[in-house]
């Protein structure tokens, strides 16, 4: 009788990208500068937490709060520099690939 041999297989895995830990978006978070400031320089300077407060809520609203209105010079003062921050974001990170070079290059905590 003859003996049969084993035959041992080997496969490859597959590779798998992990999920990173924690980044800072900086073309997103940028976006927001613009309106802290001019929230900080005009209504903490000018009534305090109330004024900054309400300048943020007229920031992202477009409502007055003092003559009780609606402003789209509110929104797109304040929302305007924010979307186009999330649109870089989404333009540098997910089209060119500027993030995932980022990641590969090993630098921590920032993307575009």
């Amino acid at each position: 009788m003859a003996k049969t041999k084993t035959v041992t297989r080997y496969v490859k895995a597959k590779r798998r990208r992990s999920k990173g830990g924690f980044t800072l978006p900086l073309a997103a978070i940028g976006g927001f500068i613009p309106m802290v400031s001019y929230a900080y320089d005009v209504g903490y300077k000018g009534e305090g937490i109330k004024g900054f407060g309400k300048q943020i809520v007229y920031q992202t609203t477009g409502f007055d709060t003092y003559s009780g209105t609606w402003h789209w010079e509110g929104i797109s003062r304040g929302l305007g520099p924010v979307i186009l921050g999330l649109m870089v974001h989404k333009f540098v990170g997910g089209k060119l690939g500027i993030n995932r070079m980022l990641a590969s290059a090993g630098v921590p905590l920032i993307r575009v």
